[in-house]
């Protein structure tokens, strides 16, 4: 079934009444062969994001709708690979995965990605030697994997020359 993100704006309401929102879902999604997988609540920007499994937007609108009548600003597909490589696991498990009972989370579900490249490669394997830039690189990503720990950032995949991470701010992005 199609895997999509739904972002609700300016939201008011306290993390506890959007709990209980996102338990009337959970309590209507049957109705619409619907699956509310998690939510996400961002205080700062007010904002809610819904990972849901829908057959089409309009289903997942209509629990939306009947549940409680927050509908959704937007709602964009997803794919599930992305979603676990880029938001990565929490402390509950995968990203695509059903949220523990009374859950809040205070990830905005949204990714800084940041690309590592070492500039002219191929010129610097030939003057380097094959052996030398092979600890270059090693060194390369030594050196990003502790940069990710420190800042939490996610190893999303190597690029050959480089690396794909992703952060769950632009700030800690930076620090790398």
């Amino acid at each position: 079934m199609p895997l999509y993100m739904d972002i609700h704006r300016n939201i008011s309401g306290t993390p506890h009444e959007l709990a209980d929102a996102h338990h009337v879902d959970l309590a209507t999604q049957d109705q619409y062969n619907v699956k509310y997988l998690r939510w996400w609540f961002n205080d700062e920007l007010k904002s809610v994001y819904c990972l849901v499994e829908a057959p089409n937007t309009d289903a997942a609108i209509k629990v939306h709708q009947n549940g409680h009548g927050l509908v959704a600003d937007e709602i964009i597909p997803v794919e599930v690979g992305a979603v676990n490589d880029l938001i990565g696991p929490d402390e509950h498990g995968p990203a695509v995965r059903e949220d523990p009972p009374g859950t809040i989370s205070a990830d905005t579900a949204f990714r800084t990605i940041v690309f590592t490249d070492l500039e002219d490669s191929t010129p610097m394997t030939e003057r380097l030697g094959d052996d030398a830039y092979v600890e270059l690189l090693r060194t390369h990503d030594d050196l990003m994997a502790n940069c990710l720990e420190a800042n939490g950032g996610l190893h999303v995949k190597h690029t050959g020359d480089g690396l794909m991470a992703s952060f769950v701010s632009v700030a800690k992005a930076s620090n790398a």
